[in-house]
């Protein structure tokens, strides 16, 4: 069951969040006189609309307009669309669902729905929408990442496997909607050779779903985006400059993968875009940088991203009086001028 919030006061306290910015850079579209590089504000959650975030665990977009977020400290999953006014919240006090205790990390689908891990229950659990409960199953895992997936359908899981003695390392699995068929797709034992070595500590390995599985950064490869996937491993080289990325950030929708920048504090941040159409398949020569680079965009200062929908990136922002708030800005995407590729 689905709740609305509304109101200027939350009914938490709210969490210190370090808010990231990056380097900015400048690039022209093509052929054009605007500079599309800074990305504009698409919406942004009003200051006045406190519903009570205090320790986001996790935001994924459901469509352009509507984000969704598991949030540690509030024990809830809200639903955040400011362009329609619109803010729920699920499993909020005692009320049903009563699955939603700790939301740790969550995916979101139109058809599929709502997946949430539960930091509390340690279990998976699927809802419709509208926050009514399906069905559960334990993973036997904590996932950093989780997203549901396609060809085939199920859910894609990133996990930072082992322990602070023998060192934690990246690990991709894919299983059924119930838990089941699990394929690993990454491991000190499965995946490509330059990311077994990888480790999961902080700043070494991003990952980012893609449709089929997930797309990984290391430091062990700082020149390559590596998919992984049921079918096999893709990649897409690098430029120079943007080899000591921080992270990535892939739009499912446009088939886009971002390399996120280092903050450069009072500046803002800065994304590099690189077509994932043009990954090549393991065994392949990937194109040339040259070729898979779109170009760059920014965002202003005190804003943390979490997710890209769409040609849309959404994150974090701090208010006035300490508290958090959700802000998407376009990323003026369609000024690439992308080409039209054969994937058969």
């Amino acid at each position: 069951m689905t709740q609305t919030v509304s109101g200027s006061r939350s009914a938490r306290s709210f969490a210190a969040l370090a808010l990231l910015a990056g380097a900015a850079l400048g690039l022209a579209a093509c052929g054009d006189d605007t500079d599309y590089t800074a990305a504009r504000e698409y919406w942004a959650q009003p200051d006045s609309v406190i519903i009570g975030l205090g320790q986001p665990g996790d935001v994924k977009a459901l469509t352009r307009d509507e984000a969704w977020v598991a949030d540690l400290m509030a024990g809830v999953i809200f639903s955040i669309a400011p362009l329609e006014g619109r803010y729920v919240g699920i499993g909020m006090a005692d009320r049903e669902p009563v699955e939603v205790g700790t939301p740790a990390k969550i995916a979101v689908d139109p058809e599929f729905g709502l997946a949430s891990f539960d930091a509390e229950t340690q279990m998976v659990d699927l809802f419709t929408l509208e926050g009514e409960h399906i069905r559960g199953f334990e993973p036997g895992f904590v996932p950093a990442v989780m997203s549901f997936s396609r060809q085939p359908v199920g859910l894609t899981f990133g996990i930072a496997a082992g322990d602070t003695v023998s060192g934690r390392h990246p690990v991709v699995i894919r299983t059924g909607m119930r838990g089941e068929e699990r394929d690993t797709l990454l491991s000190a034992a499965h995946g490509p050779e330059a990311l077994r070595t990888a480790t999961a500590e902080p700043g070494e390995t991003s990952m980012s779903p893609s449709t089929e599985g997930m797309w990984v950064y290391a430091r062990t490869a700082p020149d390559t985006v590596f998919s992984v996937t049921p079918g096999g491993v893709r990649r897409l080289v690098l430029r120079d400059e943007d080899r000591a990325a921080v992270g990535i950030l892939a739009d499912r929708a446009l088939d886009i993968v971002w390399l996120v920048h280092a903050e450069e504090p009072g500046v803002g941040r800065s994304y590099a875009a690189y077509d994932a159409r043009l990954a090549a398949p393991e065994g392949e020569a990937p194109p040339a940088d040259s070729v898979s680079f779109l170009g760059v965009r920014t965002t202003p200062d005190n804003f943390r991203p979490w997710v890209v929908h769409d040609g849309v990136i959404m994150g974090v922002r701090r208010i006035p009086g300490g508290g958090l708030a959700l802000s998407a800005y376009a990323l003026n995407a369609d000024r690439f001028g992308r080409e039209e590729v054969d994937r058969r």
